[in-house]
């Protein structure tokens, strides 16, 4: 017996259709009892199906009519202020105390001011002749080339996800929740 209840208490899609099935005899089955014992098995069976299909009648058309069935107002996005540019000149009071984006620090500038040494050898640093002696000179200008526009490309969030310590020391600890 124990083991049936572990097999049941283990996959879930047994336990939904069990609980349905409770549900469904305990609900029903108690409706007609009732019918069944006040008026006897024959009528109190036929009033049972008369209340279930006019049950299922009333929701299919109520489904047929809306086809979603019943349901509230339809959410929306509600525009409150357009701003594009200075925020000094925006209708939300909020927004008006808002730094101008242009005259923070990038995540490149945060990684340069710190003093953190596994970010600059991270964010800061570009590959020599020393740790790639297979490359030619074009090679290794444009391997640099390129891991220097990655390195002037980080985000303020991605530079929060790899060293926290440093966005939190500019006052970005807002970054990392």
């Amino acid at each position: 017996m124990s083991a049936t209840l572990a097999g049941i208490a283990w996959d879930p899609n047994i336990a939904a259709t069990l609980a349905v099935l409770t549900g469904v005899v305990v609900l029903m089955g108690s409706v007609w009892f009732l019918l069944a014992t006040n008026s006897g098995i024959r009528v109190g069976t036929l009033l049972a199906f008369a209340a279930f299909f006019g049950w299922m009648f009333i929701m299919s058309t109520t489904w047929w009519m809306y086809g979603k069935g019943w349901q509230g107002d339809s959410p929306s996005w509600q525009t409150v202020d357009i701003n594009v540019g200075d925020l000094g000149v925006s209708g939300l009071t909020r927004a008006r105390d808002l730094p101008n984006p242009d005259e923070l620090n990038t995540g490149y500038e945060l990684v340069i001011l710190s003093d953190n040494a596994r970010a600059t050898a991270e964010f800061d640093s570009l590959p020599t002749a020393a740790d790639n002696p297979d490359l030619s000179a074009d090679e290794l200008s444009a391997l640099q080339a390129d891991h220097q526009v990655r390195n002037e490309t980080v985000t303020r969030s991605e530079l929060a996800a790899v060293f926290p310590d440093i966005t939190e020391a500019a006052g970005w600890d807002d970054l990392n929740r």
